[in-house]
């Protein structure tokens, strides 16, 4: 099956032709592999900051959540992928209910 050119693109229309045609071509893992790396960059980002890897999954989760949404209502992401979203968000929320914490009296 042969794609459009990124020359075809009408780019006065703004980023969201460019990421449209990005995520066609990639046969719909590049918005995958971005809510791969926000999840990711959040996640470590969080851990270094607090040292406390639980609730560092859970905002991750939580975030990624946020911007699968939004991906979602704008249909750049499927329905499977957006479960899996809430999936990772759900496990950790569970993570931080199930870890083991120290009592600060």
């Amino acid at each position: 099956m042969a794609h459009a050119l990124p020359t075809d693109l009408n780019m006065s229309q703004g980023m969201g032709v460019l990421m449209d045609y990005t995520n066609a071509v990639s046969g719909g893992w590049f918005a995958n592999m971005i809510l791969i790396a926000f999840w990711v960059i959040v996640t470590f980002g969080i851990y270094q900051t607090n040292k406390d890897f639980p609730a560092a999954i859970a905002i991750a989760g939580y975030v990624t959540f946020i911007i699968g949404t939004i991906m979602r209502v704008l249909a750049f992401i499927s329905t499977p992928t957006y479960l899996i979203v809430i999936g990772v968000m759900i496990i950790g929320i569970l993570a931080v209910f199930f870890a083991k914490r120290e009592q600060d009296f």
